[in-house]
């Protein structure tokens, strides 16, 4: 019984051993750059970091991505604005951050190349809100009285939950234990196509479960009041 259990966990080993080759050969693996808070409390990306953002499990869509020393996804490092350019800001979240395609076509890349004498800056990070994005140009007001144009990107759907700023959680998703786990890359493969969703949803279906709470399925009626309701409360914190 012992040698069966013995030859059994050598295999498995061997098998994740393979596994985890396999993944690194045909780089399945999404490489997410590590996030900080700067000095002035601005979340983004830790500066000067260079790799691939994958999406999909058969790399459905790959992009380059280069991390500035000011912590957004460009390919310009200086964001010090002259007085004998123009130069236009481009704030917003995932759509102007760009991991969806490589740093040299980004929009505002796009937006540069099709302009002249203009130099378009990319303040772009996944998850960003309104609050976010206006607490990053109040942080920064002196770089941005600079700029000729700021654009500020928002979804309706989404970036008006919050009416005032507050420190996201987003930083706790960047821990050391993360970051040893982003080594394992047949872990992040598995994370990211959502074959580890029922493991990780495990212990809250085990919490609610001793607890006896039930989920509660709402009516269309309820739901379209739910919606109605989040609606006016995006558009007060609009205002």
């Amino acid at each position: 019984m012992g040698s069966i259990i013995k030859k059994l966990i050598i295999y498995t080993a061997l098998f994740l051993l393979v596994l985890e080759g396999l993944v690194r050969l045909f780089h399945l693996h999404n490489e997410m750059p590590n996030r900080f808070s700067d000095a002035k409390g601005v979340e983004k990306w830790v500066p000067n970091q260079s790799e691939y953002s994958i999406t999909g499990n058969r790399k459905q869509n790959v992009g380059q991505y280069r991390i500035n020393d000011f912590g957004f996804n460009s390919v310009h490092d200086n964001y010090e604005p002259k007085e004998d350019a123009f130069e236009i800001a481009l704030v917003g979240d995932s759509f102007i951050e760009g991991f969806h395609e490589d740093y040299t076509n980004s929009l505002g890349q796009q937006i540069e190349k099709n302009l002249s004498n203009t130099k378009v800056l990319e303040f772009g990070y996944a998850g960003y809100d309104l609050a976010d994005e206006l607490h990053l140009i109040h942080a920064y007001k002196d770089l941005f009285e600079k700029i000729d144009h700021t654009f500020i990107y928002i979804r309706f759907t989404d970036d008006l939950d919050r009416d005032t700023y507050k420190e996201s959680s987003r930083l706790r998703l960047d821990t050391p234990f993360s970051r040893i786990a982003k080594q394992i890359k047949l872990l992040v493969y598995l994370k990211d196509i959502g074959a580890l969703d029922p493991v990780l949803q495990l212990p809250g279906r085990i919490k609610n479960f001793i607890s006896g709470k039930k989920e509660i399925s709402l009516s269309e009626e309820e739901l379209r009041k739910q919606e109605k309701l989040k609606n006016e409360l995006s558009l007060n914190n609009f205002k």
